[in-house]
């Protein structure tokens, strides 16, 4: 079984790009855009990680148990396991310290932008680089 897909060439400066869409609603340009916005995204991430160190959190609990990445189908989700109501509670105040943390770290990435925008004509090339 295969998936159609709609290709889009784009020429750019003399450079050649592929992209392609498995939504066979879009047009070209839309999903000329929606790459656009796509990198931003990636190039936000990176910032985040490498200057923000967003995604560097060390909370943990030890109620937590260990994830298996290659789960196969039949077995239980190693969260699933977990029936003590303590561990549980342990476990949800980690996740909220870990999402907290990175929403205060995406609140900084914001303002990064913000004073780069505001302050971009006073500031040397590399500053700019948080737009």
């Amino acid at each position: 079984m295969y998936q159609e897909l709609r290709f889009v060439l784009v020429v750019h400066e003399g450079r050649c790009s592929i992209l392609v869409s498995t939504d066979l609603s879009l047009a070209a340009p839309d999903i000329i855009r929606l790459y656009g916005y796509r990198f931003k995204i990636e190039c936000t991430f990176r910032e985040m990680k490498q200057v923000t160190h967003a995604f560097g959190y060390r909370f943990w609990s030890k109620s937590i148990p260990k994830l298996n990445r290659f789960l196969k189908k039949e077995e239980a989700h190693p969260l699933e396991t977990v029936k003590n109501e303590q561990d549980r509670q342990r476990i949800q105040k980690t996740i909220q310290a870990i999402e907290g943390f990175v929403m205060c770290q995406c609140i900084s990435m914001g303002l990064l932008q913000l004073i780069a925008f505001r302050f971009s004509a006073q500031t040397s090339g590399l500053f700019f680089r948080y737009l």
